[in-house]
């Protein structure tokens, strides 16, 4: 199989479109879902037109019986992390599991009355498919679609990485997985340096993140990412490698970028930013100018934003607007000493070293330097009882580190000192793989007492009530309160 040509592309972008499409669809007034569908699918169909293969990264081939492997590998391992309920799942899988319920079985947009009233307002994204199957035939075809799709998603991934990074042996192409897989920062190593530094405030290496006072630093592997939370991680990776890819093509930055809404708004802050810079970057060393500044407010970009942009903007906002309590706000950590060196060593261990080694490979690429100075100063900030704005956020950004490494290790090698750093970055991604592999042996451990599906809450209708005991998180991160006053609801929802 080849991995270039317009065809791996088009598929790609209809797997991340076909939600948006019933979301539109399902949510919105008649009158709204046919002005953003025909301004969607213009874009859309310009967008495939005049954006040439030839402009795509190099092409890999991958052999028939390899595909055939690989696709294998990456449906076991999805399995051993939860998808579809064959083995133990997380624990967030029980919220999975309720939204795609509710999703199933009650109206579009979904409304609860029977405590609150409130409108289900979520990153609903990577549910949809699943959910209308789900409403043909139930809650059991409705969570194997889920497995399905999210598999499918996967394989789109790989795919597109192995084009990417130019993964043109069969070798390359196992250790493109397997990377894929067990990308990670060196957090033993950053636990260890701390301990040494911080010893009567450091949780346990047992932890997957680490704990300092006020502190939570956490920036996910990939194996917990999807373990944990798939449904804001497969699809994400996809848009962003659309938006590596086509970098330069600033005139579709909006279509390429605006779907990340409805699987992660805290990813989309961070691809909106960088594609800002980018664009900036592009005005500033372009011949010409007004070229550069049409293409920015190309007809697709403005129509893309007033149109769809407008409807999942509004949708979302209700649930940003929703007055919360002050531990869930958005707040800046103190700024001491002890905490600057703290995330110092948090930011080499778990990025940083792949920074350095990667730099010859990349100093020319404006997305790498946005990369690495958010993920640098991001820990200075907090939101949320698990700090969601660290760990959302840095998804997209640990995702272009893993590209970056990819590329470097694909690299012709030419480059002086490229063998030492290729071989250092090995060395990295070996130590980075410990808590990856913990996910898995935890995983066989819940297997192995009984553990499956993850299905105890059913419905979110029991967190819609804010005077109630229940946490907090699960209150106030899922829901616009009084609907009814809101923008989505009162002039776009069907």
């Amino acid at each position: 199989m080849r991995t270039d040509g317009n065809a791996l592309r088009l598929v790609t972008l209809l797997y991340i479109y076909v939600p948006v499409v019933i979301f539109v669809a399902g949510m919105t007034a008649w009158y709204v879902s046919s002005v953003a569908l025909v301004i969607t699918g213009i874009s859309f169909y310009k967008m495939m037109k005049d954006l040439d293969s030839a402009r795509q990264s190099g092409a890999a081939v991958i052999s028939r019986p390899v595909l055939i492997l690989l696709i294998l590998l990456i449906t076991v391992v999805a399995v051993m992390l939860g998808f579809g309920g064959l083995m133990g799942q997380a624990d967030d899988w029980n919220k999975h599991n309720a939204l795609l319920h509710d999703l199933i079985e009650k109206d579009w947009p979904v409304m609860y009355t029977s405590k609150e009233s409130a409108m289900l307002t979520y990153y609903v994204g990577q549910y949809l498919v699943p959910a209308v199957a789900g409403k043909i035939a139930g809650f059991g075809a409705g969570n194997l679609v889920m497995a399905l799709w999210g598999i499918a998603g996967l394989i789109l991934v790989y795919i597109n990485l192995v084009r990417i990074v130019k993964a043109d042996t069969t070798l390359k192409q196992i250790c493109c997985l397997v990377i894929l897989i067990m990308f990670s920062g060196a957090l033993i190593l950053a636990q260890g340096t701390a301990a040494l530094i911080f010893s009567d405030r450091l949780v346990p290496f047992s932890q997957k993140w680490l704990m300092a006072g006020e502190m939570s630093l956490q920036y996910r592997s990939n194996a917990v990412m999807l373990r944990w939370v798939y449904p804001q991680i497969i699809t994400i990776w996809l848009i962003c490698l659309m938006f590596y890819e086509h970098r330069r093509d600033i005139r579709y930055y909006v279509i390429l970028l605006i779907p990340s809404l409805l699987f992660g708004a805290f990813s989309t802050v961070f691809l909106a930013g960088s594609a800002i810079v980018l664009a900036v970057a592009e005005l500033i060393r372009s011949n010409s100018r007004k070229q550069t500044v049409k293409e920015i407010f190309s007809l697709s970009n403005i129509g893309m934003t007033l149109s769809l942009g407008i409807i999942l903007v509004f949708y979302l906002l209700g649930f940003l607007l929703t007055p919360k309590p002050q531990s869930l706000g958005f707040s800046l950590i103190s700024i001491s000493a002890s905490n600057i060196v703290l995330i110092l060593v948090f930011d080499v261990f778990m990025f940083g070293i792949y920074v350095m080694l990667t730099f010859a490979e990349h100093k020319r690429d404006v997305l790498f330097y946005c990369t690495f100075i958010f993920l640098a100063f991001l820990p200075f900030f907090k939101m949320g009882d698990y700090n969601d704005l660290v760990i959302g956020m840095s998804v997209p950004a640990l995702f272009f580190v893993m590209v970056f490494v990819m590329e470097t290790l694909n690299a012709d090698g030419k480059r002086k000192g490229a063998k030492a750093r290729c071989a250092l970055i090995v060395l990295f991604l070996l130590i980075g793989a410990w808590y990856p592999v913990q996910e898995f042996r935890e995983s066989f451990y819940l297997t192995s007492i009984g553990g499956g599906i993850e299905d105890n809450f059913k419905t979110f209708e029991r967190f819609t009530d804010r005077t109630s005991d229940e946490k907090i998180d699960l209150v106030y991160n899922y829901f616009t309160y009084d609907p009814e006053d809101s923008l989505f609801y009162r002039y776009l929802a069907r």
